[in-house]
This record gives C-alpha cells, sequence and structure tokens, in this order.
C-alpha cells in the first residue's frame, strides 16, 4: 500500500494537542461556543511553559484533581507527553488554576 502522504513542515505538537482536545471534547458547552460561526473572530489561544516532562504531567493531574477536560499530547512512537490543550473556557475558571505557570514567549 502506498504510505499516506506527509505534511511539510508537520504542524507543530501544540496544534495537534488543540485539535484533538476540541474533537475529543466536541459536546461540551464551552467547545460547541468556542467553535460556533459567530465566534471564529474571537478565538484565542495562551501558550503556557512547563520545564519538563514531570511539570507536564503534574499539571495534567492538577486538571484531573479539578475535573478540567484537557488532552495530553503524546509524540509516536516515543512515547513522551510533550504538551496539552485544555477546553475552551473563561479565563477567570482556567487562570486561577494554573497561575504558577508563565507565558511561553
Amino acid at each position: 500500500t502506498t504510505p499516506p502522504p506527509q505534511i511539510y513542515p508537520p504542524p507543530p505538537p501544540y496544534v495537534l494537542a488543540s485539535v484533538a482536545c476540541v474533537v475529543s471534547f466536541s459536546e461540551d458547552p464551552n467547545v460547541k461556543k468556542y467553535v460556533s460561526s459567530s465566534n471564529l473572530e474571537h478565538m484565542y489561544k495562551v501558550t503556557l511553559a512547563v520545564l519538563s516532562e514531570s511539570e507536564l504531567l503534574e499539571t495534567s493531574r492538577l486538571l484531573e484533581s479539578r475535573q478540567i477536560k484537557h488532552y495530553t499530547w503524546v509524540e509516536e512512537p516515543e512515547k513522551i507527553p510533550v504538551c496539552l490543550a485544555v477546553v475552551p473556557m473563561p479565563r477567570d475558571e482556567i487562570q486561577p488554576i494554573l497561575k504558577h505557570l508563565k507565558l511561553f514567549r
């Protein structure tokens, strides 16, 4: 069989994590509102940094403990978690939980 075509350059993992998160939680009311045609011009993202894989996994555990829907992207075939995406939600709900992280620049 013919292998699937490759995209060059490949999308960064945070793009893949964002799409996977939106698709995984497509029935969530905040996701529905975020991807609605009336909101397209108002979409935004915030990219925060972690310093290590362990900090990434700890952040995922923190989100799980607060029942915050998110998707952790794992690079294959290495099986290395490299980023996570949180469902779209009001800033005042997520910011206090992730305030320990700094903006990624």
